[in-house]
């Protein structure tokens, strides 16, 4: 059997069809793959987590984003939408951390027992 050749696709190109398109996907190494919808549990357990998260940052230099946010993971050049992600004010920086424990620490600097991933 004959390999498929997938085409190369730069980050740009990416973010381009991106904009345009009417569904979401993911960019992993130079590939775009098409997400699916999630369960009704699925959308349940992410609802719970980003309430709690919205309510733990509430007082702090953070935001939480639920689904729709597209997050860039710098590290590794993957484009994704977390079902929860969280930032310092993008007023001051770009949304590049979702579940890092390096990240939380900066937004839970003084408080123990917070949630981590």
């Amino acid at each position: 059997m004959s390999q498929q050749i997938v085409p190369y696709i730069s980050p740009e190109e990416y973010l381009r069809l991106e904009r345009q398109s009417e569904y979401k996907s993911e960019y992993v190494n130079g590939e775009i793959f098409a997400m699916t919808g999630a369960s009704r549990k699925h959308n349940l357990v992410a609802g719970n987590i980003f309430r709690e998260l919205s309510q733990q940052l509430k007082s702090r230099q953070c935001e939480a984003y639920v689904g729709d946010m597209r997050v860039k993971v710098t590290a590794t050049g993957l484009y994704t939408y977390p079902d929860v992600a969280a930032s310092q004010s993008l007023r001051t920086s770009t949304l590049t951390h979702c579940w890092t424990r390096r990240y939380w620490s900066k937004c839970f600097r003084h408080q123990r027992n917070v949630m981590t991933a």
